[in-house]
């Protein structure tokens, strides 16, 4: 056990009894960079780290609450009560999903275990919207993803450029074990929900050498797309450009940084990513995508058959069988797993988290306009084309409990909360 780890979370979490706010940055840090999983030998010993700082801040926000130290009031909008809803949907179909107990082969995952994750995300989740109270402590949060993604991107080019790894690219996962990034799909989506976060920071700040050193990194974190070989980030990415296109006034720029973009991917695209994009004109004869249409028209006759409580929270591999003569898989399609799992209405509700998102945008946008303040601004137009390029990316991949899309709806709910608090009404959304 490395005892300076040790030291550095017992104090993380006495601080976090004190001011919970700081646990939850922290949690958010462990579950983005995941550095149990980049230095894993420094944490030898250490069962689950995280845990040494999420348990104080537990304490730490329900003592805060019994002594009236924080408020609950960030909590009353459509966002948070969506989100309740959807977290009493898996927890329903965990005890009442018709397949959660039936022993299969085919179960990829364990329904406990993905319970257990649900609740934990969910919890982080509502006290993270209340703890987060001042733009201060917002711009610290939004900091952890900023960190991360500059660390990861260089990660994930040293395997390339130092290590020569070859094929498709994981993120970091420890010697024994699995990790958020194990698979190249949910290490590809980082990047993809982070890069807007690293352009706008650098189009808001006003030093010419920090802008120059953040869009280098948003090159880099192209590059490191390319090398997870996962063509849903890739869509996702190339969502995002567009997005910022359309959204800039400079309008020459961008096309130029479109140019930019379609010659480094020819570039450094690499065999594997240029092999798995060019199946996607040609999704009848690819193994991969005929598998994917079987599983959405599983998925479907799975919702129709159980549209109250669905066939069970990670219970999709399971009942696959009984409902398509196919290999069973993963839905690859975020709507449908969880309309499939948790029902129609859970289903619903994953719709009208984007719905309402994109709705409140609108919102921050034409206040903002009067009450012009940077930072809002730049998030507000992070989290439009970060949200977008995760939703498109949501089509594609199983993506219902990547805890970044909750971080993501922390970021989103603060900052919607807080430009209402100190720019003027504004419903909350």
């Amino acid at each position: 056990m490395n005892k300076f780890i040790f030291v550095l979370l017992v104090f993380t979490g006495f601080a976090s009894l004190l001011r919970p706010w700081i646990g939850i940055i922290g949690a958010y840090l462990f579950i983005i960079l995941t550095p149990q999983c980049i230095w894993w030998w420094s944490f030898s010993g250490i069962p689950r780290p995280v845990y040494w700082i999420l348990v104080p801040t537990i304490i730490g926000f329900a003592v805060g609450i019994l002594h009236k130290k924080i408020s609950l009031s960030p909590l009353k909008s459509k966002l948070n009560l969506i989100l309740f809803c959807l977290w009493f949907c898996f927890v329903i179909s965990y005890f009442c999903g018709p397949y959660v107990k039936v022993y299969s082969e085919y179960r990829f995952t364990n329904p406990k275990m993905i319970i257990n994750l649900v609740n934990k995300i969910f919890l982080l989740y509502f006290m993270a919207v209340c703890c987060i109270n001042s733009k201060f402590k917002l711009k610290l949060l939004v900091l952890v993803i900023i960190a991360s993604a500059i660390y990861l991107i260089w990660w994930a080019n040293a395997q390339y450029f130092f290590y020569h790894h070859h094929g498709r690219l994981g993120g970091p996962t420890p010697l024994h074990g699995v990790s958020i990034y194990t698979d190249e799909n949910t290490f590809g989506m980082l990047f993809v929900v982070a890069l807007p976060f690293l352009y706008y920071t650098g189009l808001y700040t006003d030093s010419l050498v920090l802008r120059g050193l953040l869009w280098m990194c948003v090159i880099f974190g192209w590059h490191a797309i390319f090398l997870t070989g996962s063509r849903g980030a890739l869509i996702g990415l190339i969502v995002t450009l567009l997005l910022a296109c359309i959204m800039s006034n400079m309008k020459k720029l961008f096309s130029m940084v479109l140019i930019i973009f379609t010659i480094f991917f020819l570039w450094q695209a690499g065999a594997v990513m240029k092999e798995r994009l060019s199946t996607i004109a040609h999704f009848e004869n690819e193994h991969s995508a005929t598998t994917r249409l079987e599983a959405w028209q599983a998925a479907l006759n799975m919702i129709w058959d159980n549209p109250v409580c669905g066939v069970g929270i990670a219970s999709f591999g399971p009942a696959f069988p009984y409902y398509s003569s196919a290999e069973p898989r993963v839905a690859h399609n975020s709507f449908l797993e969880v309309a499939a799992e948790t029902g129609v209405l859970g289903g619903i509700l994953w719709l009208f988290i984007f719905l309402v998102f994109f709705a409140s945008y609108k919102r921050n946008l034409k206040l903002l306009r009067q009450n012009r303040d940077r930072f809002f601004s730049m998030l507000n137009e992070a989290l439009f084309i970060s949200f977008s390029g995760f939703f498109v990316c949501s089509m594609f991949l199983s993506l219902e409990v990547y805890e970044i899309f909750y971080y993501l709806c922390v970021l989103h709910s603060t900052c919607n909360y807080l430009i209402e608090r100190d720019h003027g009404s504004l419903v909350r959304m």
